[in-house]
């Protein structure tokens, strides 16, 4: 159940072009651009291949909603301002969510343990044998 909470806290952000060490383990799912196409964003729905050299980027994937329409795009790092990837979106809404999260959480530990911060029990619900 908390798995659609936590998709949605989840976004494509930019993050500056990757060391070489590390380009393997970006998941990339677009480019924004530098130079006279600044700020333009290359953002693919889905990403079936990425292949870095030490020039340039290429991406095999789908740009839009036909999954049938796969396309190649080749990058040159030195045109690139960023890579899209996808994250952790730290919008107001990701930061409502990762609270909601963080009280049910809380809640069912409550419920879960019986116990309140200070030690006291909590009363037995309804249905609980006792006396």
């Amino acid at each position: 159940m908390a798995l659609p909470f936590v998709a949605g806290c989840m976004g494509v952000v930019a993050q500056p072009v990757p060391e070489p060490v590390d380009r393997a383990d970006t998941p990339v799912m677009g480019v924004v651009m530098s130079g006279e196409r600044e700020g333009e964003r290359i953002e693919f729905s889905r990403v079936d291949r990425v292949q870095w050299s030490e020039l340039s980027l290429t991406i095999t994937g789908v740009r839009g909603t036909d999954m049938n329409a796969v396309e190649t795009r080749s990058f040159e790092l030195p045109d690139l301002s960023a890579v899209l990837v996808r994250g952790v979106d730290g919008t107001k809404s990701s930061l409502i969510v990762a609270g909601m999260l963080m009280t049910a959480a809380i809640i069912t530990s409550l419920v879960v343990t019986g116990k309140t911060e200070e030690g006291t029990r909590l009363p037995p619900g309804p249905g609980a044998g006792g006396s």
